[in-house]
């Protein structure tokens, strides 16, 4: 059974009533995930999110953000999700990113770190979330656990 198909039973699981019987059935599935050999290929992107949310339901509301300081908000479907997912893989590409590289991201929370992160997960690079205000040590640390291929960072809003 591929993958997708039992991400189709969890959303199934998850729209019922909590119950013994949303119980047993989380358990009896995986259950079988356990018993179930590991696919050679799978992208959680592909499959799933593109496969499932942005063909079935792509106009529909994937995300709402909102702005604590400002109340600015910001709604995406799941189709723009992907769209802008697709912009960013496609742009570091352009630059050389390839699969198994590390991207680290230094941005606040903010839409563009759900692109970023789809878009991540669709190429197969090593996402390395940094937050903003690690020192010079902490950095160099990392840089040198995980060598960087890109780095997308945003400057912090001011206050």
């Amino acid at each position: 059974m591929a993958l997708a198909s039992y991400y189709r039973e969890i959303m199934k699981i998850n729209e019922m009533e909590d119950s013994q019987n949303k119980a047993d059935a989380s358990k009896a599935l995986f259950e079988k995930l356990n018993r179930e050999s590991l696919p050679e290929y799978f992208n959680w992107t592909e499959e799933v999110f593109e496969g499932i949310h942005v063909k079935e339901r792509g106009s529909q509301a994937a995300l709402l953000w909102v702005d604590l300081d400002t109340d600015q908000e910001r709604h995406f479907t799941y189709s723009e999700l992907a769209g802008k997912g697709n912009q960013f893989v496609n742009f570091l590409r352009s630059h050389g990113v390839k699969k198994g590289d590390s991207v680290y991201m230094m941005i606040p929370s903010v839409p563009e770190s759900w692109f970023a992160s789809l878009a991540t997960i669709k190429a197969g690079w090593v996402s390395v979330p940094t937050a903003m205000n690690m020192t010079e040590r902490e950095l160099e640390y990392r840089f040198a656990t995980y060598p960087p291929e890109a780095i997308w960072r945003t400057k912090p809003r001011r206050r």
